[in-house]
């Protein structure tokens, strides 16, 4: 899954001694985790002391015993026992180690997110949460753990829940942001966006692909206005689906968007002033699909799958003062500024 020349993968120029394992001191975990795709080399990690003391880790693959990785041109390669992920001082107390490693493909299916940690010998369960699915994961020797996860951690918006002896719970998000929106049917995760064009007073919501990709998809922009920038009041969204073709090409004009083959989405997104507590959407089944009310900017995105239409979702929005707002459809929308239209 990585671009690889050679028959051991080095260890790249200048590594810190903190970050570069004593010889001798690597050691394989005693387990290993399935890929996904039969047929594919199993998971491991290896273990080793760095140079001043700390507890390093690196995640690879097995094949004959040998510990490495296989390359996009599907030759495996052993890594350097000079080679580490990362590294962290020995907690007692705590996780000394957890991350997310993502292995790179040509193919989106083919990336692999491998979830991996060291939590000592008081941890006692560790799970994982994945694409809005909870599985446990089995702890090891040392408090060892490890997931093997195909797609990108934004994609499938990643926690780790980790228990102790003592009862203390530990949560590692990976790939969860503020402004990052999972996809409701699986696809690639999405980023809310807000801006203002300069001497127009409409604000200005939209999405994109949460990684950035030539010529991505981009919503239309939502537009409306809240008043005074430093108190902004009122509310304004569009309830629109999006369906292959919508907008127009990249680099179109502003607020045009260009949705180009993504699949089709029902899409409810805007803004909210300080005066609004809360927003919440459902679907035709009465459930609360994927989305996002970001303070303290107000923009907010509800997204769900391709057969949700127009008229089937319920927005509600309550004010601090109590008022309450339920809207079928788009409000308080306006026309996106225009390089004309925004000049002082």
């Amino acid at each position: 899954m990585l671009a690889l020349r050679g028959a051991v993968i080095p260890v790249p120029r200048a590594t810190p001694p903190e970050q570069t394992p004593l010889a001798g001191s690597g050691r394989l975990v005693g387990f290993s985790v399935a890929d996904s795709r039969r047929g594919d080399p199993r998971w491991t990690m290896r273990l080793a002391t760095s140079q001043t003391g700390l507890l390093c880790s690196t995640v690879g693959q097995l094949v004959d015993t040998q510990f490495g990785i296989v390359g996009l041109d599907g030759r495996f390669r052993r890594l350097s026992r000079g080679a580490a992920d990362a590294c962290s001082i020995v907690r007692e107390d705590a996780t000394s180690l957890v991350g997310a490693r993502v292995f790179d493909a040509s193919r989106p299916a083919d990336v692999r997110t491998v979830v991996s940690g060291v939590g000592g010998d008081t941890l006692r369960t560790a799970s994982i949460q994945a694409a809005g699915r909870t599985r446990p994961m089995r702890v090891h020797d040392g408090g060892t753990f490890m997931a093997v996860l195909a797609g990108l951690p934004e994609d499938l918006a990643i926690e780790v829940r980790l228990v102790f002896e003592d009862g203390r719970v530990e949560r590692h998000p990976f790939g969860v942001a503020t402004l990052v929106l999972p996809d409701p049917d699986g696809g690639r995760a999405w980023r809310i966006e807000s801006g203002v064009v300069s001497g127009d007073p409409r604000q200005c919501t939209s999405l994109r692909s949460a990684r950035p990709t030539r010529n991505g998809p981009l919503s239309p922009s939502a537009c409306g206005r809240l008043g005074d920038p430093r108190n902004p009041k009122g509310v304004f969204f569009a309830v629109r689906r999006l369906t292959p073709g919508t907008g127009g090409q990249p680099g179109g004009p502003f607020g045009e968007g260009a949705w180009r083959d993504t699949p089709a989405r029902l899409l409810v997104w805007g803004a909210a002033g300080k005066d609004v507590e809360s927003i919440g959407v459902q679907g035709p089944r009465g459930e609360s699909h994927t989305g996002k009310f970001v303070r303290p900017n107000g923009t907010f995105a509800y997204m769900f799958g391709p057969d949700v239409r127009p008229g089937q979702v319920v927005v509600t929005v309550r004010f601090r003062d109590g008022r309450t707002l339920v809207r079928r459809t788009s409000t308080g929308i306006l026309p996106s500024p225009t390089s004309k239209s925004s000049r002082p």
